[in-house]
């Protein structure tokens, strides 16, 4: 094991990438995505990158998230990555933290020759997990259900075995269209859901029954953050 060096520079690189076609979600339209992306370099010249990408209702503008990775960025220099990882000066800013601290997990990970899911595992005292493939979803964008079936029929054609739905809108709405999805999936497919928030712990209860009967395997976010 080799120690991480010193930092010796902190770059960001905002960036802003245009939807070929809005993409409705339970808290409204998107129409790009935009982010931020930090760059670490070590003395010994080790390079690590970190990403965040809040979304809208997230509340967090790429001006904050630059302020924040400008502020922090001062204290990394001359400092060991072991000795700031998880411990960054100042008050917290989702999303900007979230891209530093994932740079400086990655060149300790390094350090140590192991990847990164292996190392954050060793530092919560579990053994690293073994490689397992993930199935990634194909996310469907569409709102009208015959081209959220389109959708599905093309995503299984490039053989995707799990998609997702955004819903959060009417409930029966949304069960029409989940109803589509699950006839051009066929019963084997799997299909999750992503509310983004958009419903109170009552209306999820309410929309979860409702949307059980298509097979649903999960739901994201059904109710947005809170205090508990």
């Amino acid at each position: 094991m080799t120690p991480a060096g010193p930092v010796a520079s902190v770059r960001w690189r905002p960036w802003r990438i245009p939807l070929r076609d809005p993409l409705a979600t339970g808290t409204g339209d998107l129409t790009e995505r935009e982010g931020l992306v930090v760059r670490i370099e070590t003395a010994d010249g080790a390079v690590s990158l970190g990403e965040c990408a809040p979304l809208p209702g997230e509340r967090l503008s790429l001006a904050a998230l630059q302020r924040r990775v400008a502020e922090v960025s001062g204290a990394l220099v001359g400092r060991a990555p072991h000795e700031v990882w998880r411990s960054l000066p100042g008050e917290p800013v989702p999303g900007a933290d979230v891209a530093i601290e994932t740079a400086l997990a990655d060149l300790l990970a390094r350090s140590c020759g192991a990847p990164l899911a292996g190392w954050l595992a060793s530092q919560a005292g579990l053994a690293p997990p073994a490689p397992t493939p993930v199935p990634v979803n194909a996310l469907l964008g569409a709102v009208l259900p015959d081209d959220l079936a389109r959708e599905a029929e093309a995503a299984v054609a490039c053989g995707f075995r799990t998609v997702k739905v955004k819903v959060g809108h009417d409930v029966a709405a949304d069960a029409e269209r989940l109803r589509a999805v699950r006839a051009a999936l066929g019963p084997d497919a799997e299909l999750r859901i992503d509310a983004n928030g958009a419903w109170s712990e009552e209306e999820a209860v309410t929309a979860l029954a409702a949307h059980a009967v298509h097979g649903v395997a999960l739901c994201e976010q059904p109710v947005a953050p809170g205090p508990d």
